[in-house]
């Protein structure tokens, strides 16, 4: 398929999974994704946390993301995320397909 063709695709929905402490301070608040970009809201409290992109082997590798207050912004080019930070039990993200 050509860049063309996937730009007047229909966009596809995703949804994600979470997987974690549900009371812990980096559970997010919503995950959505805007175009290419995963947005992943974080509590107000939360600290800034490590991404990682997990594989099917479950390698994993530092992610690299933006943040505006308390939303990380990721690229949507994952299908396993994990979120970390020191004291707090990791929270992960899978990609539904």
């Amino acid at each position: 398929m050509s860049a063309c063709e996937k730009a007047v695709r229909e966009h596809e929905t995703v949804t994600y999974q979470i997987q974690g402490d549900l009371n812990g301070n980096l559970y997010p608040i919503m995950v959505e994704q805007h175009s290419e970009d995963v947005f992943i809201t974080l509590k107000e409290s939360a600290p800034i946390p490590e991404v990682f992109s997990v594989d099917t082997k479950g390698q994993e590798k530092v992610f690299l993301y933006k943040v505006k207050q308390n939303t990380l912004i990721i690229p949507g080019k994952f299908d396993h995320i994990s979120l970390r930070h020191a004291g707090e039990k990791s929270i992960e993200i899978i990609q539904k397909k």
